[in-house]
């Protein structure tokens, strides 16, 4: 675990001294939420929460990081002395990693003094977008028909810590195995891989290759065939050693194509083998795949058993960021919290004021919507719901916007205490494992209109009235001021 003191923007520190000087620090809450979904998609998959979590623990001041702090000249000497002696105390509240979750839906809300939350914003936005950007990547490579996924992206990520930030992530969205060693060891994910091609081209010839690979390996062999000729040359050879395999149960046969026409190859390849029988050797893709070449490849039928996806998977070919925010909410006045608003001439970019919970509603066993509504709501909003009654429900963003609902059969509330008096919560789920079957879990009660590549459904997020009505009177106040 680093020490992530420093990693924040320089504004951060500057308005953290200015506050300091003048005796300004209250106690305050910040929201991060979501603007929109990345490669339009229509969900994102949260991840980062507790890598995010771990982080925040170990945050503290040494005495490098002073010294550094003190040559910038600008920083008053006490609160230099301040932050020698600083930790964080703060509370997260939050939706659980591995859930689904829209834009405009509160994803976390930090509450702690107001220094202490400048610091932690860059921090904050950097894991979670992320880790939840690459997360969203993969599921949707998973929704396009990549029934058994291989992440192997280590050596085209963006660094030593995006490519194991990124293999955690992708575990998280529905990859199968990683082919990064330091993923595996730390997060106990599946290991895969193959052969490279200098493999192939330090002996003689293919067959050679081949064979050795095969004696080293015998119950788990796996032929890269398209060093020299694919299908004249790797997959003849790959043949003649599987034939001379002993078959069994146990063992775990299959070519890789990491060139040329995936589609053509892959039908001669699986002819050939089956013609041989050899129907149990499984044919494995790479070479620049993503979800679009995926959807495509099998549309067409093209008999590939597992992918491996690499560049496009961790470098999120698409879309290069996440539009996570980390916004104020509420300030502490005279012992109250008092709410607060951005108000923007981009609607879009304004925010919802106060401390907000979420209710997931439910028909048939699938989600229709997401209700946010006012923290001091959450009593009558759960006996409204208990009932069953009829919910008017309000665009979050659109004013005149809003609908009744009149049927649903189930719903829950998403946002839960994480970490309080730097522990976490008990019962809080830290599993990576089962942090990814949330995520499957999630996917599997999100109708395939919401979750198609292409032109998805989207889904609905609604305010209370009183959310509503609070909005718009804070921006009246505004205006009157």
């Amino acid at each position: 675990m680093k020490n992530l003191s420093l990693f924040t923007d320089f504004y951060e520190i500057s308005m953290m001294n200015a506050y300091f000087t003048k005796g300004i620090n209250p106690k305050a809450k910040f929201e991060v939420f979501f603007r929109k979904t990345p490669f339009k998609n229509g969900y994102i998959v949260l991840a980062g929460m507790h890598t995010l979590i771990n982080e925040l623990k170990n945050i503290h001041f040494n005495k490098n990081e002073l010294k550094y702090l003190k040559s910038l000249n600008i920083l008053d000497e006490k609160f230099l002395n301040f932050l020698k002696e600083f930790k964080l105390n703060i509370k997260i509240s939050a939706i659980e990693e591995g859930r689904l979750v829209f834009p405009y839906t509160p994803v976390a809300v930090i509450e702690g003094h107001l220094i202490e939350l400048l610091l932690i914003e860059g921090l904050v936005l950097n894991i979670l977008n992320f880790e939840s950007l690459i997360a969203t990547k993969t599921a949707r490579i998973k929704e396009s028909g990549a029934k058994i996924l291989a992440e192997l992206g280590l050596r085209r990520a963006q660094g030593i810590n995006g490519a194991l930030s990124a293999s955690k992530a992708a575990y998280i969205g529905g990859a199968d195995f990683t082919s990064n060693m330091l993923a595996g060891y730390k997060y106990n994910i599946p290991v895969t891989g193959t052969m490279a091609h200098s493999w192939v081209m330090s002996f003689e010839n293919e067959e050679q290759a081949f064979r050795e690979y095969a004696k080293t390996y015998p119950s788990k062999v796996s032929l890269l065939i398209d060093t020299y000729d694919t299908l004249k040359s790797g997959l003849k050879n790959a043949i003649k050693i599987f034939k001379e395999l002993k078959r069994d149960e146990k063992n775990n046969f299959s070519i890789r194509i990491d060139s040329g026409d995936l589609e053509y190859l892959s039908k001669a390849a699986r002819k050939e083998l089956n013609q041989n029988g050899l129907n149990h050797v499984k044919i494995i893709a790479s070479n620049e795949l993503d979800e679009n070449i995926i959807m495509y490849l099998n549309s067409i039928n093209a008999p590939i058993d597992i992918w491996g996806v690499g560049t496009n998977l961790v470098t999120a070919k698409g879309d290069p960021n996440l539009s996570g925010v980390y916004k104020m909410i509420s300030i502490e006045k005279n012992g109250k919290f008092m709410p607060k608003i951005k108000i923007s001439n981009n609607t879009e970019k304004s925010t919802l004021p106060a401390q907000k919970e979420v209710a997931r509603i439910y028909l048939n066993g699938q989600m229709i919507f997401d209700f946010i509504f006012l923290k001091e709501e959450k009593d009558q909003i759960k006996d409204h719901l208990d009932s069953r009654k009829e919910l008017a429900i309000f665009h979050p963003i659109q004013d005149n916007v809003f609908k009744i609902i009149k049927q649903y059969d189930n719903f829950e509330f998403l946002i839960h205490t994480v970490l309080e008096n730097g522990k976490l919560s008990k019962g809080y789920e830290s599993s990576l494992s089962n942090i990814r079957n949330k995520a499957k879990l999630d996917l599997s009660k999100l109708e395939h209109t919401y979750r198609r590549i292409i032109n998805p459904h989207i889904y609905k997020v609604s305010i209370s009235k009183n959310l509503r009505k609070l909005k718009n009177k804070l921006i009246e106040d505004n205006k009157s001021n």
